[in-house]
Formats: C-alpha cells, sequence, structure tokens
C-alpha cells in the first residue's frame, strides 16, 4: 500500500515550488509542473504523488509568481 503525501510534506513542497516560481521567471509553465512533480516525489519517496497535487503546487506559484510581477510593476521595478 503506498502512503500518501501529508498535509505538511505538501506545504514545504508548495514553499519551495512557489520560491522557484519567483527566482526563475523566464521558466515556463512545463518547467514549474516537473519541478512539482521531482520536488513531490523526492521529498515523499513512497508516497503516491498525484495528477491534482501536481496541478496545486504548480498553479500556486503561478499565482505567486502573478502577485510578484504586479508587486514590481507597482514599484516601477518593471514597467
Amino acid at each position: 500500500m503506498a502512503l500518501s503525501v501529508s498535509a505538511f510534506e505538501f506545504d514545504i513542497a508548495k514553499s519551495i515550488i512557489v520560491e522557484a516560481a519567483t527566482s526563475n521567471p523566464d521558466k515556463d509553465t512545463s518547467w514549474l509542473r516537473s519541478q512539482a512533480q521531482m520536488t513531490l516525489e523526492v521529498m515523499c519517496s513512497g508516497a503516491k504523488v498525484t495528477e491534482e497535487q501536481i496541478y496545486a503546487l504548480t498553479t500556486a506559484a503561478i499565482k505567486a509568481r502573478g502577485r510578484t510581477t504586479a508587486t514590481l510593476v507597482c514599484f516601477g521595478v518593471l514597467s
């Protein structure tokens, strides 16, 4: 029986992926998705990683990237 990813592990993975997204604004969604999957698989070896979890991490990263970009534009760093 495969283990599931705990909420604690998921939150840590989310922090890692959000940081990766905001630190690498030139990377596309495909890259973010692969990073999300790899992070969960490495952190939670033996756990069943679902498409929903990968999608949730990717979505959180894209949202964080958007907030970061909007903040930089607002403060005149990006135009």
